[in-house]
């Protein structure tokens, strides 16, 4: 129900070898498949597990797989812990760039959800609420945003304005992302408004 314990945290590391070893019954698949699974906790500079391999000396699609892994793992839930929104998960990740990440990668994946990845919950310019929906490739400041409430906080029928389109609010100013709510802000759980099959 908590933290995990030293002994726990090495137990739990052996999902990376159980996984590979699991996945090499299947003849079909890819190798790099399994190998991914084995090598998706190592890191740059040689720290990681289960062999502190040095990642830069891996294929290109393990790392790749190193900065998603990661990036799931700090927005998503734990029994001791609530998940992170995307944008500290991201601060997180630039951080580690280079140290435990590819930089490149990180950088590149970074560029490619934008400054407010989707699931963001985010405050308008003009005091309205929403959640990111998607990013838009050619305006890392301005994604899709389903609005959930309005400038009063109160609940409204949602509906998504694409900030590429430079949609007017009700008192014509263009509506824009002011700053990055906490998940639980104003009583909004993200989750709440998330398509059943991916909660």
């Amino acid at each position: 129900p908590g933290k995990l314990t030293r002994i726990e945290f090495d137990i739990m590391k052996e999902h990376s070898i159980h996984g590979r070893d699991i996945l090499k019954e299947y003849k079909d698949l890819e190798p790099m498949v399994s190998e991914a699974c084995f090598y998706h906790h190592e890191r740059i500079d040689g720290k990681g597990y289960p062999d502190e391999v040095f990642a830069g000396y891996l294929n290109k699609f393990i790392r790749v797989i190193t900065v998603v892994d990661a990036y799931d793992a700090i927005t998503s839930d734990r029994i001791y812990k609530n998940g992170e929104q995307p944008v500290v998960a991201l601060k997180i990740l630039y951080a580690e760039r280079g140290r435990h990440f590819d930089k490149e990668l990180v950088e590149s994946f970074i560029q490619m959800l934008g400054i407010y990845p989707p699931g963001s919950l985010v405050e308008m310019t003009n005091g309205a609420v929403g959640i990111v929906v998607s990013s838009n490739p050619g305006h890392r400041l301005q994604p899709k945003v389903e609005m959930i409430l309005d400038v009063d906080k109160k609940k409204i029928s949602p509906i998504i304005i694409d900030l590429a389109n430079e949609i007017n609010d009700m008192d014509g100013n263009p509506y824009a992302i002011k700053l990055g709510l906490t998940n639980g802000e104003f009583g909004i759980d993200i989750k709440d408004y998330m398509p059943k099959n991916v909660q």
